[in-house]
């Protein structure tokens, strides 16, 4: 199967989960993450804003700002680029043109500074390669994050149903070191690169 075909299978998928699935198991993800990521150090996150049936990220957005983390969500540039500015609370936020939440805050940040993202995703394969929506902006924007920034840690948040067990990703997919869905934590950077980090349960 190709990735336009597996894109489509899991699009229709996710169009089929109830507003009471997706909060259902957002609130289950979301507290997995939370209780993981608790020990990482980590100060500059970006965070998505969930589109459609994605799972919601409010909790652990609120939950980093509690922390004084510093949090940025991407904007959708006019040229399919991606920027991302500071989110600091509801009253900054604007609808662009896919109809998702974006900051008008001025305050971007370049992406060799995060050391956390959290992105969505329509799918991952067996090797923890992301399949998105399928216009390249996270790819494009994220391409050379761990050439400067090694201990940048990627996480993506979604269901179990979306994890596929073929293989499907290219040189230039984003790679997840880390997925959290409803069932299971799916860790895929030992098979990418060496890392020293701990996490705890």
């Amino acid at each position: 199967m190709t990735k336009t075909k597996f894109r489509k299978s899991l699009k229709h998928k996710l169009s089929l989960m109830s507003e009471g699935e997706v909060v259902k198991s957002s609130v289950i993800i979301q507290r997995k993450f939370l209780n993981y990521v608790k020990s990482l150090k980590h100060e500059n996150v970006l965070i998505y804003m969930p589109f459609k049936s994605e799972v919601k990220t409010a909790e652990i957005r609120e939950k980093m700002l509690s922390k004084n983390k510093k949090v940025y969500i991407p904007k959708v540039l006019d040229e399919s680029k991606l920027h991302f500015n500071k989110f600091v609370n509801k009253n900054n936020l604007v609808i662009n043109k896919f109809n998702i939440l974006e900051s008008i805050d001025e305050d971007i940040l370049p992406v060799e500074k995060f050391d956390l993202l959290i992105l969505p995703f329509v799918g991952v394969d067996k090797n923890g390669s992301r399949l998105g929506h399928g216009g390249g902006y996270y790819d494009r924007a994220l391409q050379n994050l761990k050439y400067p920034n090694k201990n940048a840690i990627i996480i993506g948040l979604g269901y179990e149903f979306q994890l596929v067990k073929n293989e499907f990703g290219e040189s230039h997919d984003i790679k997840f070191d880390l997925v959290f869905t409803e069932q299971n934590l799916h860790i895929f950077w030992l098979k990418y690169w060496d890392r020293n980090l701990k996490i705890s349960s």
